[in-house]
């Protein structure tokens, strides 16, 4: 298993996976028969230091181990929650926000590392089925995306077409362990998808990228979209009609992606 940079072909080697399916032991290599990671947290660029941690995650089987430049296998993070849903890595430390909406800290610099309980349980809706940490402006927020559900019958068996309704937003107080919501990101823009979430200064753009709004991709079925969430109004605008087109035609495995730029220019969108 590799660590690869897509663009620049930089590959940089890691432990075998087999010290990731062993790592818990209630389950063995043949009984997991989907061998794949859904999120791996960089604590920094590898291209700018050699002093960096990578974490992985499992959801499915709650796993997460770390390793570091220089580590012959994965370490294993004790985690007793079992229902991971996003890691991210700010100020210093990895930050886990659960499917129930608990958030836990751990520091990989601590002798034993040990996740602690910063944020309980939020009460959400029962449309809320998507669940997001990211760093807006210093900050750490929580993003709840709620989503509309219906079932269709295309002729060969039922399938579930999903429409985002709303989201909320909600900024963590780290020393309170409170959550505050808020109905705007300034300057800043939100994009959430299958392969993570990231802000970015709206301003840095010269069009198309518009401030305190949640740019999103959803994918599901034989119905998917891209859409732009207005945090002031609570509206929702198509992005790509084309693909709403084309995944309605059947082309159901297309999956969208969002790219982010990692030079500090000014860009044209």
């Amino acid at each position: 298993m590799t660590l690869l940079h897509p663009f620049s072909r930089t590959n940089i080697p890691l432990p075998s996976i087999n010290g990731l399916l062993t790592s818990r032991s209630e389950y063995t290599i043949k009984e997991i028969r989907e061998h794949y990671i859904d999120q791996g947290i960089l604590s920094a660029n590898p291209s700018d230091t050699s002093d960096y941690a990578l974490v992985v995650v499992r959801h499915h089987f709650a796993m997460m181990s770390f390793w570091r430049p220089g580590d012959l296998n994965w370490t294993k993070i004790n985690f007793k929650n079992d229902n991971l849903y996003n890691v991210v890595y700010f100020k210093g430390q990895f930050y886990v926000l659960t499917f129930d909406l608990e958030v836990w800290v751990f520091d990989i610099a601590e002798p034993i590392v040990k996740p602690r309980l910063l944020v309980h349980q939020l009460s959400r809706s029962n449309n809320s089925r998507k669940f997001y940490l990211v760093e807006v402006s210093g900050a750490l927020v929580i993003v709840t995306q709620s989503d509309y559900w219906k079932a269709s019958d295309d002729g060969h068996g039922y399938y579930y077409s999903i429409r985002t309704i709303e989201f909320n937003i909600y900024e963590v107080d780290e020393i309170t362990g409170k959550l505050n919501e808020i109905n705007t990101l300034g300057d800043s823009s939100i994009f959430l998808g299958r392969n993570g979430t990231t802000c970015i200064d709206s301003s840095r753009f010269t069009a198309g990228i518009k401030p305190t709004y949640i740019y999103f991709t959803n994918v599901y079925g034989p119905y998917g979209y891209m859409g732009a969430y207005n945090i002031k109004n609570g509206c929702i605008e198509s992005l790509c009609p084309e693909l709403e087109l084309e995944l309605s035609l059947g082309s159901n495995r297309l999956s969208t992606s969002w790219v982010t730029p990692s030079d500090n220019r000014r860009i044209k969108s």
